[in-house]
């Protein structure tokens, strides 16, 4: 009997202990090359075979694209497929003799479950007596932000009457890798490849290449390619005038200045553009439309153009503005408003300003249809009552009672920065002051020494890059491969410039 009732004891504790079955460790490994099972085996030489038979320790998925298999020099028409843990390459044409060939595969052969992708494998053999062994690697990078180019095509070709070409990708660093290479000159360039022909496009993709061709004796290099965008002639998207006589011209790229001349008159006028709008203001509103020429010298750029007024709108039968409040390096000391026409005049009796409940004085501007009002206060929060007929429009007066709020930063809460630059590289640079990589403010020198002080800078950190303009057309100007010529050279101070309040800052920069 104490028998049983041990036996039941002994099974309702067993019974209290079963748990949760689990499925096991996760799989994190990329398959790996059998290498005794593959066919012709890692760095054979003297190989005739008409198919290279890849075989994984687990089965294997394979995603196709345009990159996820380069040959090295190419093999021609070809065949690939898998079969469980097998990837076979056909040749459908004959391989050339006593030459390396390297297979390469970028992230396309994955596990079948977990889809474990192995980021770079290289295949190597060679159909004559000796494998070649020179490799060299470098990176891609933007000319301007020196930023990796990731995933861009790395061309390597020979400059002998062999004329072996070999492709590369970068990696997520923006560095590529040749591999089993013969000494020799070579030539490099690098695309992004957006048509996915393995081609460089040089109208549409962006693209960097070396001048000269490199000397290759041994594994070696680390040659930098610095890309940029193709050169697009410069157009004009849009072009509005609208019912008070403003022409609003809108290009596809940033310009600085152009000029623009009427058909029936002998002047050019010289307009200031902010980046890629220009605006001009006729001083003839009641002409319905113009013939005009445009010149931008910088892009030699000749265009004549038909304008028109755009049809009435209601909310146009008014005068109506806005507060520009757009972020600035420096800091404003003055209400800036932008109106929907041409303003003719203010009435300063009509238009009254105030600190808390003091009236004070102002000074004001007038162009075109920007208003700037600057109290004789440097600093403090304002407030603007602006009375019915105060403002006047070239077609309307404004006609109801508004008040504007705006303040002024005292100076005491701004920075000063001094930039001392001497620059021995070329005589016309550029310097760019950045916010997150937005230029913000932009100086020209035209001497080897630039030195400038800068007073009410909005405190923060900020990138300095200075552009050696060769060309002195004031503006960054792309290389161009058909005349193998390089970007203008984009030069960043080392360290991060720190504008605080109340305090100078002092940049001292030798090039």
């Amino acid at each position: 009997m104490k028998q049983l009732f041990y036996l039941l004891i002994f099974l309702c504790v067993g019974c209290a202990q079963q748990t949760a079955l689990t499925g096991g460790v996760k799989d994190i490994s990329p398959p790996e090359l059998a290498v005794n099972k593959t066919f012709p085996r890692p760095n054979t030489i003297n190989f005739l075979g008409k198919e290279v038979k890849l075989v994984f320790n687990e089965n294997i998925t394979y995603q196709k694209s345009s990159t996820s298999f380069i040959a090295n020099p190419p093999i021609g028409e070809h065949e690939l497929t898998v079969e469980k843990n097998s990837l076979k390459i056909k040749f459908k044409t004959s391989l050339k003799e006593n030459t390396t060939y390297t297979f390469m595969f970028a992230k396309s052969i994955a596990d079948l479950n977990e889809k474990n992708n192995i980021n770079d494998l290289r295949f190597c053999f060679s159909t004559g007596n000796t494998i070649d062994s020179i490799n060299v690697n470098g990176f891609v990078k933007n000319s301007i932000d020196k930023t990796p180019n990731i995933d861009f095509l790395v061309s390597l070709k020979s400059t002998a009457k062999d004329s072996l070409s070999y492709l590369s990708l970068t990696n997520d660093n923006g560095e590529y890798a040749f591999s089993h290479l013969k000494p020799g000159k070579y030539t490099l360039s690098a695309w992004s490849d957006l048509n996915n022909n393995n081609i460089l496009d040089t109208l549409e993709e962006q693209h960097g290449f070396l001048s000269n061709a490199v000397q290759i004796e041994d594994s070696c290099c680390k040659e930098i390619i610095n890309t940029f965008d193709p050169i697009v002639p410069l157009e004009i998207e849009a072009a509005n005038l609208n019912d008070y006589g403003q022409l609003t011209l809108e290009f596809n790229q940033k310009i600085d200045t152009l000029l623009i001349k009427c058909l029936d008159s002998s002047n050019f006028d010289e307009i200031i553009a902010n980046n890629n709008e220009a605006i001009l203001w006729f001083s003839d509103s009641t002409v319905n439309s113009y013939e005009l020429l445009i010149t931008v010298p910088t892009f030699e750029f000749n265009d004549t153009i038909v304008v028109r007024k755009n049809k009435s709108q209601d909310e146009k039968s008014k005068l109506l503005y806005r507060n520009n409040s757009e972020k600035k390096f420096f800091s404003p000391e003055y209400l800036h408003l932008i109106f929907n026409q041409e303003l003719i005049s203010i009435d300063t009796a009509l238009i009254v300003l105030k600190i808390d409940s003091n009236r004070m004085d102002y000074k004001y501007k007038i162009m075109n249809n920007e208003l700037f009002i600057t109290p004789e206060i440097p600093s403090g929060a304002f407030n603007i009552s602006a009375l019915p007929a105060g403002f006047t429009g070239f077609y309307h007066r404004k006609i109801d009672t508004t008040k504007v709020y705006f303040s002024i930063t005292p100076s005491s809460n701004l920075g000063t920065l001094t930039i001392n630059i001497t620059n021995s590289l070329c005589n016309n640079f550029i310097v760019q002051l950045l916010s997150n990589n937005e230029v913000i403010h932009e100086l020209s020198g035209t001497k080897t020494i630039l030195n400038k002080t800068m007073e009410r800078v909005v405190p923060g950190e900020y990138d300095l890059r200075l552009i050696l303009d060769n060309d002195g057309n004031k503006k960054w100007t792309s290389g161009n491969i058909k005349t193998n010529s390089q970007p203008e050279k984009v030069i960043y101070l080392d360290k991060k410039i720190k504008v605080q309040k109340n305090w100078e800052e002092f940049i001292k920069w030798e090039l």
